[in-house]
């Protein structure tokens, strides 16, 4: 069976594979790929052409794999800092939802306060009311009440937590 050589010059070489005529010719030069000068025209075996560019072909498969796997890794990587960082945001809202609680008890507490203080008269201060004694005795009645409700409300709170 006899082999039959179709050969292309540098032009339809480089249209054949999809690349530039420098390309073809500097596969030429540095041995990549067989070529015949024919005069100043090069002729080149398609089927030598064929081989050489499905090497580089193989090469070019063979690193975009490579790159893949650097992908992956670095996917990988960005996946594990993604689950940090909703743990992270978990705690906060966590947190967050503590202290929310916290200051809805506070604020429960400083209304309650302000409506026993309230019921004692017309002398005792109301919530966010500056409180100016009389005299005093007076002021110490308030001091001293003042301490009886911070008092309670801290044994009520450490006490039934």
């Amino acid at each position: 069976m006899e082999r039959t050589v179709e050969v292309l010059s540098l032009s339809k070489a480089a249209e054949e594979v999809k690349k530039s005529k420098s390309t073809i010719f500097n596969y030429i030069k540095t041995g990549k790929l067989k070529a015949y000068k024919n005069g100043s025209i090069y002729e080149i075996d398609k089927n030598d052409l064929y081989e050489a560019f499905s090497k580089e072909q193989v090469k070019t498969n063979v690193n975009e794999h490579k790159n893949t796997r650097t992908n992956d890794v670095e996917i990988a990587r960005y996946e594990e800092k993604i689950i940090g960082l909703e743990n992270l945001l978990l705690e906060v809202r966590e947190d967050r939802d503590q202290l929310r609680m916290q200051n809805r008890e506070i604020n429960d507490t400083n209304r309650i306060m302000a409506s026993r203080l309230a019921l004692l008269g017309n002398d005792a201060p109301i919530h966010n009311q500056v409180i100016k004694p009389k005299s005093k005795l007076s002021w110490l009645w308030i001091v001293v009440s003042m301490t009886l409700v911070i008092v309670g409300y801290l044994i009520t709170k450490y006490l039934y937590i």
